[in-house]
């Protein structure tokens, strides 16, 4: 198999990483990765899986981008490929091929599923990749989906430790506040 990679895929690399190194609105940045991902290689829903407070998986963050999405009510969301990538924490390549109930391309469906973890931490959600019809994803296009997973992750983290500082900047204004309310009673009772 060929490991070199092509100039667009070197220029969606650079891109994912400077978009992730820049973030400021997660929202935007994944909105523009999967975007610039969809350049370098085709997939017709996109999913991003996190726990919930009861450690369950569930969608945040669904796209349905090419094939199939004018069958708004039976999107493919890939919950058991999301399920299986969190679990095992490896990365999941699966076919589906239900040609006998689903006649159009739409019946044979490639998923892609990735485990999102930060390098030294725990796993943080999965994400899949779903392609309607094929072909099937080629090595190379499973390197560069699990380099985007990676950087999602990172992404991710991200958010979570900028909503952990400003959670501990308000609990130390209110100690602030709290202190400064103490000393004026008791000054005041003083007086």
């Amino acid at each position: 198999a060929n490991s070199t990679l092509r100039p667009q895929e070197l220029e969606f690399i650079y891109e994912i990483s400077s978009a992730v190194a820049g973030a400021e609105n997660t929202d935007s940045v994944l909105e523009e990765i999967i975007q610039l991902a969809r350049q370098v290689f085709i997939f017709d829903n996109i999913v991003i899986y996190r726990p919930n407070h009861d450690s369950q998986l569930e969608p945040v963050h669904p796209k349905a981008i090419g094939r199939g999405r004018f069958l708004e009510a039976d999107l493919v969301w890939g919950e058991s490929i999301a399920q299986k990538a969190y679990t095992e924490e490896e990365t999941i390549v699966y076919v589906e091929d239900l040609t006998d109930s689903i006649p159009d391309r739409t019946g044979i469906r490639h998923y892609l599923g990735f485990p999102l973890i930060i390098t030294g931490a725990d796993i943080i959600g999965s994400l899949v990749f779903i392609r309607f019809g094929g072909p099937p994803y080629t090595e190379s296009q499973v390197r560069l989906a699990k380099y985007f997973s990676e950087n999602i992750a990172l992404l991710l983290e991200h958010q979570n430790l900028v909503n952990r500082i400003a959670s501990l900047e308000a609990e130390h204004r209110l100690e602030m506040l709290r202190d400064d309310f103490t000393s004026t009673i008791s000054h005041e009772l003083l007086t």
